[in-house]
């Protein structure tokens, strides 16, 4: 192959040297609380508590930003509201041991009726091990996920992420659903996210 080809085509996988050019920017943080019944998560909405003003279980930028610059530069609005409702899953169809996570959500933006859906995947590793969640006497639990999430959304303002996929670094703490009865994987989870956009 000439030189002039390979130009064309591009830089062979096997002649790389040094990884692929990438940046990374924070661009929101999502926090969201679920119950647990054996594999399977279910999202609800949290109201807030008014006397200890105790966390928002929504989307958010930690700094009240309300727009975010892309690594290519493109200034963004960001979307910040509550999560409505959803469901998910640890584990899968084939393999309920395995340590993968799945959790769509729908969530209602705050000064208008427009509506914002996550789809996130990706691995929760537990302090302990799954054998934590799966463990019928534990009463507490703790850990990282990292997903990556994909987006759709009712209004034109946010469908830059539509078009892009972000990618979450975060933490897991759980408590059992039911302390006076230990029922195996029955528990109230509370995720909490920072979600971060590449080039």
């Amino acid at each position: 192959m000439n030189n002039t080809a390979k130009q064309a085509m591009g830089q062979l996988w096997g002649e790389r040297t040094r990884p692929l050019h990438k940046a990374m920017v924070y661009a929101l943080s999502l926090d969201v609380r679920a119950s647990s019944k054996g594999r399977y998560l279910t999202v609800e909405r949290v109201a807030p508590e008014p006397a200890a003003q105790a966390k928002d279980y929504a989307l958010r930028h930690l700094f009240e930003e309300t727009t975010v610059v892309m690594p290519e530069g493109l200034r963004c609005d960001l979307p910040v509201g509550s999560v409505e409702n959803g469901a998910g899953e640890i584990g899968s169809p084939t393999d309920p041991t395995s340590c993968w996570f799945e959790l769509r959500l729908r969530s209602v933006l705050e000064r208008a009726t427009a509506t914002l859906t996550f789809d996130m995947t990706g691995v929760v590793n537990f302090d302990g091990g799954l054998a934590t969640f799966r463990s019928a006497t534990a009463r507490e639990l703790s850990g990282e996920v990292f997903a990556t999430s994909c987006h759709e959304s009712s209004t034109g303002a946010y469908r830059w992420l539509e078009r892009r996929q972000l990618f979450g670094v975060g933490r897991v703490s759980g408590s059992r659903a039911r302390p006076d009865a230990f029922v195996r994987d029955e528990w109230t989870l509370n995720f909490s996210f920072d979600l971060y956009a590449a080039l």
